[in-house]
């Protein structure tokens, strides 16, 4: 079974990014999470804190990550 998990935050930092021995890239950042919503009853937007996730990638998305992404982004 296969389980997929999808996270939409912020970049936390600049992606660090380099080559194992054999030549395959490799790239991670942090992403922060918010865990807001919108109260309807109120009408307000509802604060619950922050998931911090550790992403990493390697190959060809580790090269476009590096190049691409940098802090504050959104992903």
């Amino acid at each position: 079974m296969k389980i997929t998990n999808v996270f939409v935050g912020t970049v936390g930092h600049d992606p660090r990014s380099g080559a194992f021995e054999d030549g395959r890239a490799w790239a991670n950042v942090r992403i922060a999470v918010n865990h807001d919503y919108f109260n309807g009853a109120t009408g307000e937007v509802v604060s619950r804190g922050v998931s911090w996730f550790d992403v990493n990638a390697y190959g060809a998305l580790a090269k476009n990550m590096a190049y691409c992404v940098r802090k504050g982004h959104s992903i």
